[in-house]
């Protein structure tokens, strides 16, 4: 059902920015939070409930490129919500504050972007056979900073 759900959102947050986009230029944040919820939703159903080896090994590839975008969610409903309030949907120089936590998530994974594939496939294959596993798996070194459960869950609090 939760792989339904996001596929869905992230089809129709696709559909929602191309075709009113055009008449209102907030809607591109509000797309942009919902496609980053339902990507955010499909990740967890990947590495948490799916089994699926391929997908769990796909996303672990593609880790460097997704994860840091999880943490947009916050930064595009407020653009939007300020976007709607003030009628100006410009960013300015001083919203790329909002953009710090993905830019260090994704300096941070930027070292497993080029560790080998062997050490994906292994770690895919350690969460297909335990779950619990993702608890001890660092894939950025903000973890020997944080714990992983720390990393973990800054995504949906920031």
């Amino acid at each position: 059902m939760l792989l339904f759900f996001s596929i869905l959102g992230i089809l129709l947050s696709v559909i929602f920015v191309t075709f009113n986009a055009g008449k209102n230029r907030a809607t591109l944040y509000l797309g942009g939070f919902f496609f980053i919820l339902s990507l955010y939703v499909l990740s967890q159903y990947v590495l948490l409930y799916s089994k699926s080896f391929p997908m769990i090994t796909a996303l672990l590839v593609s880790f460097p490129i997704v994860f840091p975008l999880l943490y947009l969610g916050g930064p595009m409903l407020f653009f939007y919500v300020r976007s709607v309030l003030d009628d100006d949907a410009r960013l300015r120089r001083r919203d790329l504050f909002h953009l710090l936590p993905m830019l260090v998530f994704f300096a941070a994974s930027l070292p497993f972007t080029f560790s080998p594939l062997s050490e994906k496939v292994d770690a895919a294959n350690l969460l297909v056979n335990d779950v619990g596993a993702i608890q001890t798996y660092a894939a950025t070194f903000l973890s020997e900073t944080f714990s992983v459960m720390a990393v973990y869950l800054s995504r949906p609090v920031l």
